[in-house]
């Protein structure tokens, strides 16, 4: 076999090897494996190191099998392909650190303090550097320990069995903060009178929302939201059918149902009371609509939502906006809109 016989074939078994590993990463990550051992920490990080290291490896092969290690051709190839597989992973860890963190501040700010102390502790292995809030992580991860440590110590202790509802829902919530969905269910199931309860049907829509169950979510989001209907007028009132709106709106989404996400989102603007919770509305209803490619409602929402309240959206609405009219699908309905508003 010659060496142009033997590099065609090195490469072209690369290319398979690198399409395989692409198509078994996105089973795995469809499947819910996106975990890795260490140094890797998440699967796509360790697949983006095994591809960008897959070139250098076929050069090696090549070189050693045709003894041209030292020509400089090939010297210089190879110098390119080991700066890609410096490179190229090290972008893509920064990339999915700032996303990693990102979510762990929405982990914490839905209470769910184990699985955010686990994506932060992942995250200070793979990047010590990555900082949040312009302190390093690792500072965040320590102030999170405690909480969780109460609440493990909280649920350490077996339910009385004559516990009432309030009890109940307060240790399915505290099992559901640890990730514990499975037990906190069982504490809901526990109870007949918690069946239909208002409290306990937004608590099992979070848990399976979660657990991204959409479906599920939003049947008891539904239910949470007839249960709070039937209540008398108060602040409780108003903050739990909130939250059942919200969800209903969210699941309904995440299962296809746009119209009738689309009528929750709007129910959910008016319940709000003030300037800031209708602000948040409109940006959600904003990003509903960015999602759904309707572009010129989604910028009238942004702009809402800028207006009402400055300092909590004006830059993240500014940011939406932008990314709105550079997407494929926007730029039409953006300038259709302004078009439509000059008119």
């Amino acid at each position: 076999m010659t060496s142009g016989d033997f590099s065609s074939r090195v490469n072209g078994l690369a290319a398979t090897v690198a399409g395989g590993t692409i198509v078994l990463a996105s089973l795995a990550r469809v499947a819910g494996w996106q975990d890795f051992f260490a140094p890797f920490y998440w699967l796509d990080v360790a697949v983006v190191c095994f591809l960008a290291a897959l070139p250098l490896a076929a050069t090696l092969a090549v070189a050693v099998y045709g003894k041209s290690a030292g020509n400089g051709r090939t010297l210089r190839v190879m110098a390119v392909e080991a700066l890609v597989l410096i490179l190229i992973p090290a972008f893509y860890i920064s990339i999915r650190t700032e996303s990693e963190i990102a979510n762990c501040v929405e982990l914490v700010g839905q209470s769910r303090y184990e699985e955010a102390r686990e994506s932060m502790q992942r995250i200070c292995r793979l990047a010590p550097g990555a900082r949040w809030n312009g302190q390093l992580l690792a500072t965040e991860v320590v102030k999170i320990e405690p909480i969780v440590a109460r609440l493990e110590q909280s649920v350490a202790e077996r339910l009385p069995a004559n516990a009432n509802d309030a009890q109940r829902i307060e240790r399915s919530q505290h099992l559901a903060m640890l990730g514990r969905t499975d037990e906190a269910l069982v504490v809901l199931d526990g109870a007949v009178s918690l069946a239909d309860d208002a409290d306990a049907s937004n608590l099992r829509g979070t848990i399976f929302e979660t657990r991204r169950e959409w479906r599920k979510a939003h049947e008891w989001y539904v239910r949470a939201k007839n249960a709070w209907q039937k209540e008398a007028d108060s602040p409780r009132r108003t903050a739990g059918l909130t939250r059942a709106v919200r969800g209903v709106a969210f699941n309904a989404r995440k299962k296809g149902s746009l119209r009738e996400a689309e009528a929750a989102w709007k129910e959910l603007l008016s319940l709000s009371r003030n300037n800031h919770t209708r602000a948040e509305t409109h940006f959600l209803l904003a990003k509903f609509y960015e999602d759904a490619q309707q572009a010129g409602k989604a910028q009238l929402h942004a702009r809402q939502a800028m207006q009402l309240d400055p300092q909590g959206y004006s830059v993240s609405g500014e940011r939406l906006l932008n990314k709105l009219v550079t997407s494929h699908f926007g730029c039409v309905g953006i300038l259709n809109s302004s078009s439509a508003g000059q008119r």
